[in-house]
């Protein structure tokens, strides 16, 4: 009989593994693959990236909206400010005119007397220092003197003062002669048109002799 403490090739095949009837165990371990954990990490990070960028985008286009408002405000404002202002300009002049008109109107008329004292030739030389002095006082508070370039009359700047015939067409309603200068306030508001002769056609009428000038004002004949 064979002895006890023997054992079979698989006997001790199996007290060297520990395992009965299996291979024996291996150490490393296979590999598992990519972490799913891990890309579930990235992904949620671009998630939020994304709305991140789309938070920031649509605060910019709100700040962009607030600002092109506040732009639009501020030129209307602007433009309120502006046509304030002009309105108390107006006021302002408007107020001013009416104060002194009337010490314009006699200045004016002194300034008449000047020109036709100065005319006759028998002026002493202080007034016509005396004259621009007035044209001078007259000037700083907004009137200016002017005389209309056109020969044709204007009604809004002239006034006729006596029309002298004539037999030629092309000539009606034309400037024969200036007889005072006018004034205006702020280059706009007349306060005394220029005073002027016109032509008036007729037919066969007989030319006058000679076209009146201005007075005291030599060279605007």
């Amino acid at each position: 009989m064979p002895s006890e403490d023997k054992q079979c090739p698989a006997e001790a095949n199996m007290a060297e593994t520990g395992q009965e009837g299996g291979p024996a165990p291996i150490d490393d371990e296979p590999d598992a693959g990519p972490d799913i954990f891990e890309d579930g990490a990235a992904i949620s990070e671009k998630r939020h990236l994304i709305s991140l960028t789309e938070r920031l985008t649509a605060e910019i286009a709100d700040l962009r909206a607030e600002f092109a408002a506040k732009i639009r405000y501020d030129e209307v404002k602007e433009r309120q400010i502006a046509s304030m202002h002009e309105e108390l300009q107006d006021l302002r002049a408007g107020l001013h005119l009416r104060l002194l008109q009337p010490l314009f109107t006699d200045l004016i008329s002194m300034y008449d007397d000047l020109c036709g004292v100065e005319a006759s030739g028998t002026a002493a030389p202080e007034l016509a220092s005396f004259k621009d002095d007035v044209l001078e006082t007259l000037a700083r508070n907004g009137v200016s003197k002017f005389s209309v370039d056109s020969h044709e009359v204007d009604r809004a700047r002239q006034r006729v003062i006596r029309t002298a015939p004539t037999s030629d067409e092309k000539l009606d309603r034309t400037i024969r002669g200036r007889l005072r200068a006018g004034f205006e306030y702020e280059a706009g508001k007349v306060l005394r048109p220029e005073w002027v002769v016109a032509y008036r056609y007729a037919p066969n009428a007989e030319e006058p002799d000679a076209a009146p000038t201005t007075r005291g004002e030599p060279g605007n004949e």
